[in-house]
C-alpha cells in the first residue's frame, strides 16, 4: 500500500499533539437532537466475508479498521467510501478486536483474536512484525492511550490482563509475561475478562469487564506487570491457583480497585446462578471527560457509574426515615413550574391507562427539569413497579428515597418504599418502614392500600419464620436475604461469598458501588461482545446494540430512548462514534459496516424502527425469559404471555399525585 494512502500524520506528530487542543470543544456540537432526528444510513461498505466484530476509528476520524471472522483487517476512508488497505493477518481465528497504534501515523494496527494471540501488523508494509502468543485463550479486547503510544494492554479469556510495551522486543515465555490484572487467583479458575478500556483523561485507569456482572476500576500506578508462571496453557480451566504461594500474594494492593454494580443485582446472585443465568460485562466505555463509565451487562441493562463522584447500594437507615417533619412545599403540584406540570399530568394519564413506559418516560422528562421534586419522584416509582422492566423495582426504590430526602413528609413515598422491599424480598426493612409510617401517618392506616400492603407482609414474614425454623433457607431461594440481620453491605457479603473467590475479591465485592443511571430498552443475551457507548462531545447520548438486529440511541439526560434504527439483519454488536462529528460507523452479524450519519429532511428512513415501546417490550421479555425460552425465541417460536401479563382485576393501590 502506498505511503500516502494510509500514513495520515506522519508529516509532523505534533500536529497530532495539536488537534487535540481543539478535539474536544468542536466534537461537542456535533451530535444534536436536530441530528439524531435526521439519523440514517448512509452507506454500506463491502469488503469482509464474515462477521465484522470489531471497528476503531483514527484519532482524526479521517479512518476506520475492521476487523472480522474472515481472520482480516481492512482500512477504509469512510468519507470516500473506499476500501484503501486489504491486511492479511497470521491469525487462525475471529478477530475480536483491532486499534490503531497511538502517533503511528496509522501505520501500526494491533489486532487480538479468538487463537488467543495478538499481532501488530505494519499497514503501509502489510506485514505482521510481531506476534504475541502469550495470553492463553481467546483475546477480546485491546485497549491503548494517546498518553502512552507505546503501551497496548489486552485483556482474555484466561482471566488475565497483561501490558506490551512495543519500544521492547518482545519474546513469548512463561519469564516475560507482562500481567498486570489476574482474576484467577482472586475468582476462581473459570475467569474470563471480557472487555477492557483506558480512560482518556486519566490514563493510569483502566476499567475491566469479565465473566460477571462486576466492572473493575484499577490505578495502575499502584499495580507492577508480573510474571505468573502458574499459568499453564493445558491447564487453563482447572483449579490452578494456589492462593498461599508467594508468587501469589499482594500482587494487587489495598486502594489500587474499585468495584461497581447495580445495587439489586448483587443481591441476586445466589438466585441466578441458580436459575442458569449468566449476567456477564461485555463492554466498558468512558466518557470524553473520563468521569462516567458506561458498562452493558449481558442479560441486564446498561449502566452508567460516575467513578469519582460514586454512589453507594441502598440500605435502610431507620435514621433517616424518622427525620423531623418536613413543610410540604416540596410536593404541591403549584411548586412545579407549568411545563412541567403538564409533562405531570400526561404522565399521570399515561399511568391510569396502564401505559407504563410511557408514563416513566413522561416522568423522566418532567424529572430532567424539575429534579428536586418529590411528587415526580414518588410518581415515577409507582411507574416503575407497574411496568416491572428488570431491575425496575429497585430504581422504584431508589426514587422512593431520594423523594423522602426531599420530603420527609411525604407519606406516598413511604407507602411505595416498603411495597418495593417487598417485592425485592426484603421484608424485614419493609416491617420497618410500615412501622414509621404507622407512627408518622396514623390518618392513612385505615386506607385499604395500606391494609393489603400489611397482610402481603405478613404473609410473607410468616413464610421466612417456618422456612427459617426447618433450616430450609438455603443459597440460591430467593429468601436467604431475609433471614440475615444488618444492612445492605453485610447482606450482600455473606451472599456472594464463595469458595472460589479470595479474600480480597470478598471485599472488594462488599465495597461495591451502585450507578448513576441505567439505560433500558435493548437486548443483549446473544454475543458477549455487544457494545454500548456514548455519542456526542459530551456524552449527550448513549448508543448500544441488540439482539433484534437494531441499535438503541438514549438521551443521557433523562435515559429515554429516542431513536431506534435498524442496523443489521440478526445481531448489532459494535457501534462506534466518529471523534468530532455526527457520524457513526457499525456492525454485527453481516458482512458489511454500515455507516450513519444526519440524512436531507424528507428522506424516508425505511431504517427506522417506528414503534419504539414494542420493540423494548419485546426485547425485556426476551431477555427475562429463561435460556431454553431465549433458544426458541431466537428461533422464531412465538411463546403464551406470563400470568402476570394477562389482564386483572387492579388491587387497591396509592394513586399518584
Amino acid at each position: 500500500m502506498r505511503h500516502r494512502k494510509i500514513s495520515l500524520l506522519n508529516s509532523v506528530i505534533s500536529q497530532e499533539k495539536g488537534l487535540r487542543e481543539g478535539i474536544h470543544q468542536h466534537s461537542t456540537n456535533q451530535v444534536t437532537p436536530e441530528l439524531i432526528d435526521r439519523l440514517g444510513l448512509e452507506a454500506e461498505l463491502e469488503g469482509h466475508e464474515g462477521c465484522v466484530n470489531c471497528i476503531d476509528w483514527d484519532y482524526t476520524g479521517q479512518y476506520i479498521v475492521t476487523g472480522s471472522d474472515d481472520r482480516t483487517l481492512l482500512v477504509w476512508n469512510p468519507h470516500t467510501k473506499m476500501k484503501i488497505a486489504h491486511l492479511r493477518t497470521q491469525h487462525v481465528n475471529n478477530i475480536f478486536s483491532v486499534k490503531f497504534m497511538p502517533e503511528s501515523g496509522n501505520r501500526m494496527i494491533a489486532a487480538g483474536a479468538g487463537d488467543s494471540k495478538i499481532s501488530l501488523i505494519d499497514a503501509e508494509r502489510n506485514e505482521t512484525v510481531t506476534v504475541c502468543s502469550c495470553h492463553l485463550s481467546r483475546v477480546k479486547k485491546l485497549a491503548v492511550s494517546n498518553a502512552h503510544p507505546t503501551i497496548l494492554w489486552s485483556g482474555a479469556e484466561d482471566g488475565t490482563v497483561r501490558q506490551m510495551d512495543l519500544r521492547e522486543p518482545h519474546v513469548c515465555s512463561e519469564t516475560t509475561s507482562q500481567i498486570l490484572v489476574n482474576l484467577l487467583i482472586h475468582c476462581g479458575s473459570m475467569s474470563e475478562i471480557k472487555t477492557i478500556a483506558s480512560n482518556p483523561v486519566r490514563s493510569e485507569l483502566l476499567a475491566v469487564g469479565a465473566g460477571d456482572p462486576y466492572a473493575r476500576l484499577y490505578d495502575r500506578r499502584m499495580i507492577n506487570p508480573y510474571t505468573c508462571q502458574a499459568l499453564d496453557r493445558a491447564r487453563i480451566g482447572r483449579p490452578l491457583i494456589n492462593r498461599e504461594s508467594s508468587e501469589n500474594k499482594d500482587l494487587l494492593p489495598d486502594g489500587c480497585v474499585n468495584y461497581f454494580i447495580p445495587g439489586h443485582v448483587s443481591c441476586r446472585l445466589p438466585e441466578y446462578r441458580k436459575q442458569n443465568r449468566s449476567i456477564t460485562t461485555t463492554h466498558v466505555a468512558f466518557d470524553s471527560r473520563g468521569q462516567k463509565l458506561l458498562v452493558n451487562l449481558g442479560s441486564e441493562q446498561i449502566y452508567l457509574y460516575d467513578i469519582f463522584d460514586r454512589v453507594s447500594p441502598v440500605y435502610l437507615s431507620v435514621d433517616k426515615l424518622q427525620a423531623p417533619r418536613a413543610s410540604q412545599s416540596g410536593i404541591k403540584s403549584k411548586g412545579i413550574p407549568p411545563a412541567v406540570k403538564v409533562m405531570k399530568e400526561q404522565a399521570n394519564t399515561a399511568f391510569e391507562k396502564g401505559k407504563y413506559n410511557l408514563a416513566v418516560d413522561l416522568y423522566n422528562l418532567a424529572i430532567s427539569k424539575c429534579p428536586n421534586s418529590a411528587l415526580l419522584l414518588s410518581n415515577k416509582a409507582a411507574a416503575l413497579m407497574k411496568r416491572k422492566w428488570m431491575g425496575d423495582v429497585y430504581d422504584a426504590l431508589r426514587a422512593c428515597l431520594s423523594a423522602i430526602e426531599l420530603d420527609p413528609d411525604y407519606m406516598k413515598a413511604y407507602y411505595r418504599l416498603a411495597r418495593c422491599l417487598l417485592d425485592l424480598k426484603r421484608p424485614k426493612e419493609a416491617e420497618k418502614v410500615v412501622i414509621i409510617f404507622e407512627e408518622k401517618f396514623p390518618d392513612e392506616v385505615e386506607q385499604g392500600w395500606f391494609k393489603l400492603l400489611k397482610t402481603d407482609l405478613k404473609a410473607v414474614l410468616e413464610s421466612l419464620t417456618a422456612i427459617e425454623n426447618n433450616g430450609r433457607a438455603q443459597s440460591g431461594s430467593g429468601y436467604v436475604e431475609m433471614s440475615i440481620e444488618g444492612n445492605h453491605y453485610e447482606i450482600m457479603a455473606r451472599l456472594n461469598t464463595d469458595r472460589n473467590l479470595s479474600p480480597a475479591e470478598v471485599s472488594w465485592r462488599k465495597s461495591a458501588h451502585d450507578y448513576e443511571r441505567r439505560f433500558c430498552g435493548h437486548c443483549n443475551t446473544t454475543t458477549d461482545i455487544k457494545e454500548a457507548n456514548f455519542f456526542g462531545g459530551e456524552g449527550q447520548y448513549v448508543i448500544a446494540g441488540s439482539d433484534d438486529g437494531s441499535f438503541f440511541v438514549w438521551d443521557h439526560e433523562t435515559t429515554n430512548i429516542v431513536k431506534i434504527l435498524r442496523g443489521d439483519e440478526s445481531i448489532v454488536n459494535c457501534l462506534q462514534p466518529h471523534p468530532t462529528t455526527c457520524l457513526l460507523a457499525t456492525s454485527g452479524i453481516d458482512s458489511v459496516v454500515r455507516l450513519w450519519s444526519p440524512r436531507p429532511e424528507n428522506f424516508e428512513n425505511e431504517r427506522l424502527v417506528k414503534d419504539s415501546v414494542s420493540a423494548a417490550l419485546a426485547n425485556q421479555r426476551r431477555m427475562e425469559a429463561d435460556p431454553f425460552q431465549m433458544m426458541l425465541l431466537s428461533m422464531g417460536y412465538n411463546l403464551p404471555r406470563d400470568a402476570e401479563e394477562e389482564e386483572e382485576e387492579a388491587p387497591p393501590q396509592c394513586q399518584n399525585s
